[in-house]
């Protein structure tokens, strides 16, 4: 016979400022998974005008590619490495809808990480915790 947890699961909505996210972004992907990925390109919504629509594979990391992730449509394309440091042929797009998703993931399963998230004191290896939440739902590498 099983027993009961004497818990109550609640769910409550929470707002998170695009400013918060863009920068544990920028901290992931400046600092943190350089070891297992590498952003290689860029998908941006083609009826939002930012300047260059469509895709592009240059090495972009500014303020415009995560607004356009977190309110435009697009996303930004990571790929894997393989052991010897080459990219993988695995591509993992971070989507506006993934971020949502990697942000449930970690306060359900990184509680620790997403209360230094909510309190604006990640550190590079939240951001690596955040990051992976987002591309794979769980911590894969680290």
């Amino acid at each position: 016979m099983s027993e009961k947890k004497d818990v109550q699961k609640i769910t409550v909505p929470i707002e998170i400022k695009n400013q918060v996210i863009k920068d544990i972004l920028c901290t992931a992907t400046e600092a943190s998974c350089g070891y297992w990925a590498r952003w290689v390109g860029v998908h941006r919504d083609p009826w939002h005008d930012l300047g260059q629509p469509g895709t592009t594979d240059r090495y972009m990391r500014d303020e415009a590619d995560f607004n356009m992730v977190l309110a435009n449509g697009g996303w930004i394309i990571f790929a894997t490495l393989e052991d010897d440091g080459s990219l993988s042929d695995e591509r993992y797009n971070l989507t506006q809808e993934s971020v949502h998703k990697g942000i449930k993931v970690m306060a359900e399963k990184y509680s620790r990480h997403f209360s230094d998230f909510m309190n604006d004191n990640h550190d590079s290896i939240t951001a690596d915790v955040f990051l992976q939440c987002c591309l794979f739902g769980e911590v894969v590498y680290g």
